[in-house]
């Protein structure tokens, strides 16, 4: 990927990021190359669908010419669409989102692989289409959306499958699993009765989303900052952090062709600092793909973790095969992006042999508990017996022991003792462990200052 100087994302949003405190909210212009802008949508199924007479001459008369609106004349067309489908609307308003530009839709692809790739707190999006996948505000599980069990790029982050452990909130609706007539499915919102809906008779609705507009740096992306009731309950929320001098924003947004005077309003009375790009710099919002490039360059797990591992040389010690074969999947790919070298080793002698080069910057052992042949005799563990060799030697390679949780307490104490660095049972400890060990990230922010 190419980090473009010029459009530089501030650190302060990258360390929020990756400790585990930034929710994305993402709006209709992320969607927006593969899904018609709301008149588009309504022309459509204005002209399309199966209406009756009477609506789609009103519908026609109300939408006039594009662009000329009065002020409730779309909202009115949606809702005589809404009513007059009855059953059939949400069916003809997939169809009618479809499109055939299939640049589009791989654009909108790879727009959704990078997001899915930065580890955010959790994803909440106002779009019902297909392209984000997601459940519905009444679906979530609240808790894991307000009080996470685990933060931060390593904790938020499931090794094994390379997921990201965090919620993704359609809180405008899902149009592929919703039944718009069901009293208890979430609305799907597309009128204002809709929107009524779902702020007065979704249960917790404004309660959950203020308490994530309080509690967690927000960037808005792809959000035109055009619906009025979340405009409203972020202005409720800014007012309680109201100050007279400001050490952080409240949010940021990623905002197209915006002048010097409108970023400084949004960011000194909406508490908004703005990353703004010029749309037709390259033309057609390319500006927004490469953001949204820089900012997997510099908070997704992989960069920061192939950071972390920048030319360092890891020998991994383990009898077990299937073990070293999950060891190689998960460091091995980013040790390898940040150019340095793992070695898998199952033989005890050969990695004291190894070790004696003084060429590894860490040590990775399983603990290897040996059974007495009886009562009197004790027999010391693989990694007592690699870190008393250490000792011995005066070898000064930090040691890792990666373990079971079973008899851990004080099979630590052990290990400590003898000098590791830390007992593990998971990969997410691992990498924090990494992380203090081999220096913070903000020592590669450093070297990345705001523009």
């Amino acid at each position: 990927m190419t980090m473009h100087l010029e459009q530089r994302i501030p650190n302060q949003l990258i360390s929020e990021i990756r400790n585990g405190n930034c929710v994305a909210f993402v709006g209709a212009g992320f969607s927006a190359p593969a899904v018609p802008t709301w008149e588009e949508l309504l022309r459509r199924l204005g002209s399309e669908a199966q209406l009756s007479n009477h609506v789609k001459n009103a519908v026609k008369e109300l939408l006039g010419k594009p662009g000329e609106f009065g002020l409730f004349d779309r909202e009115a067309a949606a809702q005589l669409i809404e009513e007059d489908l009855g059953d059939q609307f949400l069916s003809e308003l997939d169809s009618a989102m479809i499109t055939k530009d299939e640049s589009g839709n791989k654009r909108v692809e790879a727009r959704t692989r990078l997001l899915d790739s930065i580890p955010f707190q959790s994803i909440v999006t106002t779009n019902f289409d297909r392209h984000l996948s997601g459940t519905s505000f009444s679906d979530t599980d609240v808790r894991s959306l307000l009080r996470p069990s685990r933060t931060g790029w390593a904790e938020g982050t499931n090794w094994s499958s390379g997921q990201h452990n965090r919620p993704v909130v359609k809180i405008h609706g899902d149009i592929t699993s919703h039944g718009q007539n069901d009293a208890n499915d979430d609305p799907l919102v597309f009128s204002r009765v809709g929107y009524r809906r779902l702020l007065f008779e979704v249960p917790n609705y404004q309660a959950v989303l203020r308490s994530l507009l309080a509690t967690r740096t927000i960037l808005f992306i792809g959000f035109s900052f055009s619906d009025a009731y979340i405009n409203l309950l972020r202005s409720e929320t800014l007012s309680m952090f109201a100050t007279k001098e400001s050490s952080a924003p409240a949010a940021y947004a990623i905002v197209n062709d915006l002048s010097g005077a409108e970023s400084d309003y949004l960011l000194q009375q909406e508490g908004i600092k703005t990353i703004t790009y010029e749309s037709n710099a390259p033309s057609d919002h390319w500006g927004f793909d490469h953001l949204l490039e820089e900012l997997v360059d510099r908070a997704s797990v992989d960069q920061v973790a192939a950071y972390l591992l920048s030319e360092k040389n890891i020998l991994w010690f383990d009898p077990k095969p299937k073990n070293n074969k999950k060891a190689i999947k998960i460091l091995g790919p980013r040790i390898k992006m940040g150019r340095g070298k793992l070695k898998i080793e199952s033989d005890l002698s050969r990695a004291k042999q190894a070790l004696e080069s003084n060429e590894y910057d860490l040590l990775i052992t399983h603990w290897g508990h040996q059974k007495p042949s009886d009562q009197n005799s004790l027999l010391l563990s693989n990694a007592q017996m690699l870190l008393r060799h250490l000792r011995h030697e005066g070898i000064e390679t930090p040691t890792i022991v990666f373990a079971s949780r079973k008899h851990s307490n004080a099979n630590r104490l052990k290990a400590l003792s003898l000098g590791a660095f830390e007992y593990l049972f998971d990969f997410q400890s691992l990498f924090l462990s990494i992380e203090r060990l081999f220096g913070e990230i903000d020592d590669w922010m450093d070297d990345h200052e705001d523009a």
